[in-house]
Formats: C-alpha cells, structure tokens, sequence
C-alpha cells in the first residue's frame, strides 16, 4: 500500500527514527511530570494568613488552634513527599513550608510559655487522687 500527501509518498520509518521519537517522547513527558507535581505548595496558605485567619474563642484558645493549624500543615506537606518518593529530598518550595510553619508554630509556643507561668499547684481533684494512689501503694515499712 503506498500512501501518499500530495504527490509526496510517505514511506514507514524506519526503527531508528521511531526510537529517537519514543525517547525524545520520554523526555518530553518526564520534564512536563516534574513541572506539575511540584506546583501544589502554591496552594498552601502562609503562616501570617493562618494567624489572620484562625481564631478561638479566647486568646489560649486562638494561640493553640494556631500551633494545631501550623503543625498540621507541614506534617501533610511531609506526607505528601513520602508518597511522591519516599528517599528522595525535599524541594525548595517544601522545605520552605515545612521550616516556616515549624517556626511559627515553635515560636508561638514560646511567646505563650514566656507570657503564662506554670500553675503553682494542681486542681484539688488531681491533687486528692494522687494523695489517695499514692497512699494506697506506698511501700510500708524500712525501705532496704
């Protein structure tokens, strides 16, 4: 069967213009696959819209669903690497997020560390239950 475009017959390629095709193909293809999979951290809010955006109903309550909210995110940018290759590195935009929403939230404990002190005593619940624990399996007698 002899086909033709316009006068002009089209001969099958031969085996070696086919390979050269089928790899500049993979090539192509691999470059595209890399591209699109990397544009996802776009999607990811920044740390100064978490802390515009999330509040609770009082400022602890706001301080602790901000870490929560912070700390989510960069263990699903996390996930979302180990299921993409699991020894392979981080990219640039990854570990831009990850460091960003792991200091924001390490810092934000620290403001609120530094601003409450440690209750001095526990509830009188709390206090009276581990008085009765403790009294109840305390050693009795010399300790050897």
């Amino acid at each position: 069967m002899n086909a033709s475009l316009r006068g002009i017959p089209l001969r099958p390629a031969s085996w070696q213009w086919r390979i050269l095709l089928a790899a500049l193909l993979c090539i192509v293809q691999s470059s595209l696959a890399q591209t699109t999979n990397l544009t996802y951290t776009n999607d990811y809010p920044s740390v100064d819209r978490v802390k515009a955006e999330i509040r609770g109903s009082d400022p602890n309550d706001t301080l602790a669903r901000q870490v929560g909210v912070l700390t989510y995110l960069s263990e699903e940018v996390k996930r979302i690497k180990l299921n993409r290759d699991y020894r392979g590195q981080y990219t640039p935009d990854e570990l831009r997020l990850i460091t960003a929403y792991d200091l924001a939230a390490y810092n934000i404990s620290q403001d609120y560390k530094k601003s409450h002190t440690p209750p001095s005593s526990r509830p009188s619940t709390v206090s009276s239950s581990t008085t009765q624990l403790t009294a109840t399996f305390a050693p009795t007698g010399p300790s050897a």
